[in-house]
């Protein structure tokens, strides 16, 4: 049998060589999805919490799911404007589970705005301080603000 099996393993290399290839750039993409994996889930069980509710019409004979969606409306949305509001806390890079931070306050990516003169009252309540978020690592590399992806070395 060995003889067939060292057969076998030297057909198999050109198929491990490009398999190898395509696996260092697919353990940047699984590493960094396994560091948002709450936020990866939660889609799809938001999706079953949002449609599990019912009503009940008088006099109809079965009950109908709905939707429950919470549409935020904020001074920024319906109109443009030409600089970001003071009141603005962006951040298009949030770390893994930033939205546990909710009840606090989420984290800027940066605080630079807040000298811009507000060209709209806040509706609703004034946001609270603003946080820069701290640079946080992925994978053994060196923390950064925003993470980037690359190939795994050889």
């Amino acid at each position: 049998a060995l003889p067939g099996l060292t057969r076998t393993v030297d057909a198999a290399r050109p198929l491990v060589r490009a398999l190898h290839v395509a696996a260092r750039d697919l353990v940047p993409v699984v590493e960094y999805l396994g560091a948002y994996r709450s936020e990866v889930m939660a889609p799809f069980m938001n999706v079953a919490a949002a449609t599990q509710d019912t009503f009940r019409a008088p006099g109809a004979r079965d009950a109908l799911h709905y939707l429950r969606v919470l549409i935020p409306l904020t001074n920024e949305g319906p109109v443009n404007q030409p600089r970001r509001l003071p009141s603005n806390r962006h951040n298009a890079y949030m770390r893994p589970r930033a939205l546990d931070r909710l009840p606090y306050g989420l984290e800027s990516f940066d605080c630079g705005h807040l000298g811009n003169p507000p060209a709209l009252p806040v509706a609703g309540s004034a946001p609270r301080s603003c946080d820069v978020m701290q640079p946080w690592s992925l994978g053994g590399r060196p923390p950064r603000a925003f993470q980037q992806l690359a190939r795994t070395p050889p």
